[in-house]
């Protein structure tokens, strides 16, 4: 299936991936499949992450990387970003078929999930392609040139905390959640807008829990340098966390009073208070937590 376009990112390199999927026509899946790749951008059991050329080559091959995406040049004028699966996700699953719906393979899911938040007008990565074969999928996506991501020593910038706490109180509002919403998953491209990956395990739900919304909101700061406690994080009601919460807050309540959005946010103080304080635990939490697989360095 190829992508069928994301207005709000509108890059120039996605247009060209997608004439370039229409020229190697019809066994482009089954050599991304097979493809043999050396070092790759992530590489985790059952699942890997590998930048290719379908532009400058008549096949497809994979490019190099001098370490990571962020400040380093790639060997491709137009690379593109593969996202490939050995197999299926028993959770993912059994959540699809909890709600009725029939398992999908983690490559559509993701391409899916990417093309539905474009729908909305998020910025996310253009899908150009994906395909499966038998428990075997990928997705191919476009490159997004930048600098780094918002994972660093120092809070975000006030007008880069702004943006996001848009993209994500937009996104809660649409009853979406992220469920990998960390800011290692933020990109600031070059032009400076901000540009969110990893949707893989997204979900859409017609009456989100709202606790589903904390987690996101915990990942976010838990992912931060910024003081947690409740009592120094909420002092302050300008300050980096009550800041963000309150310009979230207010992207949803506006999406809900103007009727696009079902999802009811909290409005009364008291109501307003337990929900920046369930974000804040979680994030605790989440600051504690030791993930079971740690980026891998490719051989």
């Amino acid at each position: 299936m190829e992508g069928d376009g994301n207005e709000a990112v509108g890059r120039p390199g996605a247009e060209a991936l997608r004439a370039a999927v229409v020229g190697h026509e019809a066994g482009l899946g089954a050599a991304l499949l097979d493809l043999e790749v050396g070092p790759a951008l992530r590489r985790m059991p059952g699942r890997e992450t590998f930048l290719v050329d379908l532009v400058d080559a008549d096949a497809p091959r994979a490019v190099g990387l001098d370490g990571d995406a962020a400040g380093h040049e790639v060997d491709a004028r137009v690379p593109a970003v593969v996202k490939r699966y050995a197999g299926s996700d028993a959770k993912e699953a059994r959540a699809e078929l909890l709600c009725w719906r029939f398992p999908r393979l983690p490559g559509r899911r993701e391409a899916e999930n990417l093309l539905g938040l474009a729908g909305l007008g998020l910025a996310v990565p253009e899908v150009v392609y994906f395909c499966e074969s038998g428990t075997r999928s990928l997705v191919v996506l476009e490159f997004v040139p930048h600098a780094r991501t918002l994972k660093a020593d120092r809070l975000p910038s006030p007008g880069e905390r702004a943006e996001l706490a848009a993209w994500v109180g937009h996104l809660h509002a649409a009853g979406w959640y992220h469920r990998d919403l960390y800011l290692e998953h933020v990109l600031v491209a070059e032009d400076g807008e901000l540009v969110v990956i990893d949707a893989g395990r997204a979900r859409h739900r017609a009456r989100p829990r709202q606790r589903w919304f904390e987690k996101d909101l915990g990942a976010l700061l838990a992912s931060s340098v910024a003081d947690l406690d409740d009592t120094a994080a909420l002092a302050d009601p300008a300050g980096p966390v009550s800041g963000f919460l309150a310009r979230y807050l207010v992207h949803r309540r506006r999406a809900y009073d103007a009727g696009w959005s079902s999802v009811r946010p909290p409005r009364s103080p008291a109501a307003i208070r337990r929900f920046a304080r369930g974000v804040l635990r979680r994030a605790r939490h989440m600051r504690r937590h030791i993930p079971r697989f740690v980026h891998q360095p490719s051989p």
